[in-house]
């Protein structure tokens, strides 16, 4: 070994001497990510998905406050009986989905929702909704999700690109409780 290489070696074996953590700190690390990997063990194997679900929802939704639903693309401002009616239709259809046409006028960074159609529906449960498509005048395509359950499935996006090539000035929502929505816009991802 030459003298450089000795050298090296003699200052990284002094560092390892010298190195000030205790056994005690290295255990502490050892415990705590002991507790990480079995914490996360049992969320994988009692249902810790809808917690995962539920925490996701809960930062990509946005609640109604008064009409207005405040979101990354602006806000949406919902008239007359039509949030009347969406909150109807979300208590009535609990145990499936359930899907609406939102009908208005979009002005820069507002959306004004003055009308709502709710389209035949050929087939539903609680995690689908399989209905006919929402006319082109359509602003917000909606579907409702089961309570607090506010992420869009592959599913959702696959049918609002479909629908995108009817209205591309289109959003698409999830009603996942009395007032809570998740809005998304494919400008919103493009821009």
């Amino acid at each position: 070994m030459t003298a450089k290489g000795e050298k090296i070696h003699q200052e990284i074996l002094e560092e390892a001497i010298n190195d000030e953590s205790s056994p005690r700190d290295h255990r502490f690390i050892i415990v705590i990510i002991s507790i990480l990997i079995i914490l996360g063990m049992i969320l994988a194997f009692t249902g810790g998905g809808r917690i995962v679900s539920f925490v996701q929802g809960r930062f990509a939704s946005s609640t109604v406050e008064d009409v207005t639903l405040i979101t990354k693309q602006g806000q949406i401002v919902i008239l007359g009986d039509v949030y009347k009616e969406l909150l109807d239709q979300y208590k009535k259809n609990q145990a499936h989905e359930w899907a609406a046409c939102l009908i208005g006028t979009r002005n820069n960074d507002t959306i004004e929702i003055d009308d709502l159609y709710v389209p035949r529906i050929y087939d539903k449960s609680v995690y689908s909704v399989r209905s006919e498509r929402c006319p082109q005048e359509t602003i917000i395509t909606l579907h409702s999700h089961p309570e607090n359950h506010c992420v869009f499935s592959l599913q959702d996006l696959e049918s609002y690109d479909d629908f995108l090539l009817i209205n591309p000035d289109a959003l698409t929502a999830i009603m996942c409780g009395k007032d809570r929505f998740t809005v998304y816009s494919e400008e919103l991802f493009n821009s």
